[in-house]
């Protein structure tokens, strides 16, 4: 069995969020990311909590750590090839030896994948809430992945409960039911850029897993190519292969698009309401359509709109008594105690390290603890170099 690199009191904290129910995953760290069954579970929710658990096994494995994180994120097993047996002329003393210690690391691969699928399956299973193991158990192949403790099946399981494909409810219902969930995601006000995205794309990936294709429609696939200058409907009517193939790729074209733009418009109207005005003020006054095209434009635009910063209007005294002036400038700078402007501990820039707007509140998180954990140690070396001048006193 693979052994532990860290100690359970020196595990970092994770990201993910607060689980509805009271119960509380064992490992340290990681007490927050349940697997719970009912109503709450949200798509974007699981991709989070699978993340902080392939982080926190890459950690705690000594062997096999970054492919048992790349398993959970991918859900697919790692494949090592075994090595072939040199023969003929290529069975030389140096061949073989090369091929004895080939084939000796590929089965210490193989022997510690085993090992680590394990440790996968019982660290998942502990991470889940007792109507969550109620509906595992009533699953079809639960039996057979729990006696062979497959780690990789036990993410795909809790994939199909998450995502709806468990095969519990397939019904026409059910693709109106994910489409309109798609359609009335938007960003809520304590949400990150990061997180609404991310439930943004966890939504639409359950409308492709039951067959729905929200933005796949004839006037996407149109508009996508006009964008080119091109007739969709005369390429519509051509039968040669390169046009069929065209076809097709304005389809996904239009529909990517589309996505595009209802990820835009979800976008929290408190953050982000003068740039969502401006987009329309574009097509409204000057008939120019400056709707990002892909999801990624719009995170790229949001960051540059967020940099930009909003301006304020400072008063300003006249020279006259009693009349003030009003001046355009930008936001006065943030000043920490001693009067000073302050820098971000990422960028340097004056902002909080809260409000900085190139990373994630993950990153974020982690820079804080850093910073912490500096902080207090400093106060510790100070108080110690005090005793150390009161006892030599």
């Amino acid at each position: 069995m693979g052994q532990l690199k860290m100690s359970e009191s020196a595990k970092p904290r994770y990201r993910g969020p607060k689980p509805s129910t009271a119960y509380k995953a064992p490992t340290e760290g990681l007490s927050h990311v349940v697997f719970e069954y009912g109503e709450r579970m949200k798509p974007g929710s699981f991709k989070t909590m699978m993340e902080s658990m392939a982080e926190h096994m890459a950690a705690t494995l000594k062997h096999g750590g970054p492919e048992a994180s790349r398993a959970i994120k991918k859900a697919e097993a790692p494949t090592f090839e075994e090595p072939d047996e040199p023969i003929g002329d290529a069975a030389t003393r140096r061949g073989l030896l090369r091929f004895d210690m080939e084939w000796k690391e590929w089965w210490e691969k193989q022997k510690t994948w085993k090992e680590n699928s394990g440790k996968i399956f019982e660290k998942l299973s502990s991470h889940c809430a007792p109507t969550m193991k109620t509906k595992l158990h009533g699953m079809e192949g639960w039996t057979d992945i729990e006696e062979s403790q497959d780690g990789v099946a036990m993410v795909k399981l809790l994939h199909r409960v998450y995502f709806d494909t468990d095969g519990s409810r397939q019904s026409m219902r059910e693709m109106v039911l994910a489409d309109k969930k798609l359609y009335l995601c938007f960003q809520k006000k304590d949400w990150s850029l990061d997180e609404y995205t991310r439930e943004f794309q966890a939504r639409h990936e359950v409308c492709e897993e039951i067959g729905s294709s929200p933005g796949q429609c004839l006037q996407s696939a149109r508009l996508a190519a006009r964008a080119d200058g091109v007739d969709y409907n005369q390429l519509a009517r051509s039968d040669a292969p390169e046009d069929v193939e065209t076809k097709k790729g304005y389809i996904r074209a239009g529909q990517k698009q589309y996505l595009a733009a209802l990820h835009f418009e979800g976008l929290n109207n408190v953050h982000f309401s003068e740039l969502k005005q401006e987009v329309h003020n574009g097509w409204i006054v000057h008939g120019t359509d400056t709707t990002p095209k892909t999801i990624e434009q719009t995170l790229v635009m949001c960051d540059k709109y967020r940099q930009r910063g909003r301006k304020t209007n400072v008063p300003i005294k006249n020279e006259d008594a009693g009349v003030i002036c009003i001046q355009q400038g930008v936001t006065e700078p943030v000043l920490g105690r001693g009067g000073k402007p302050i820098k971000c501990f990422h960028c340097g820039k004056n902002h909080l390290i809260k409000d900085c707007p190139d990373i994630d509140d993950a990153k974020k998180k982690e820079i804080r603890d850093e910073k912490r954990k500096h902080w207090e140690e400093r106060k510790k070396r100070r108080l110690l170099r005090r005793l150390r001048r009161l006892y030599l006193a």
